[in-house]
């Protein structure tokens, strides 16, 4: 047991705290690659699309076939999903900061999870479908 300056012992000893300059970086690092992959995804449709041909399937069935065939300018679909997502997860992680850090940086990191997904997915799709 550790003996305070009051010369008492304290049972529970409050763990230390990381600094403020790590919790903040840490933090606004998520956000940062979130919004980079963010932008790459729009950015790479956005210089793709023209190359598109008119109709691109977005779905398939279990045996590869496409089901789902829609016009090219669905595509941007997926993105505008996960920009509502990365959106959502950046503001509620902002709101929970304060009281729930842990919290925020999952929610941060699941909407850089989100848009690395859906990088690959839209990759998939187009590159080797279309």
């Amino acid at each position: 047991m550790a003996i305070n300056r009051k010369g008492r012992t304290d049972r529970y000893q409050a763990a230390p705290k990381p600094s403020e300059y790590t919790c903040h970086s840490t933090g606004l690092a998520d956000r940062i690659k979130g919004a980079i992959v963010t932008l790459a995804l729009w950015g790479w449709l956005a210089l793709l699309y023209s190359s598109l041909p008119p109709f691109v399937p977005l779905h398939f069935d279990a045996a590869g076939n496409p089901d789902r065939i829609v016009v090219r300018r669905e595509v941007f679909t997926l993105p505008a999903i996960g920009l509502v997502v990365f959106l959502a997860n950046t503001s509620l992680g902002g709101a929970l900061y304060r009281r729930l850090p842990f919290a925020s940086y999952v929610l941060f990191g699941g909407a850089t999870l989100v848009q690395s997904l859906l990088l690959v997915t839209v990759w998939h799709l187009l590159v080797n479908w279309g």
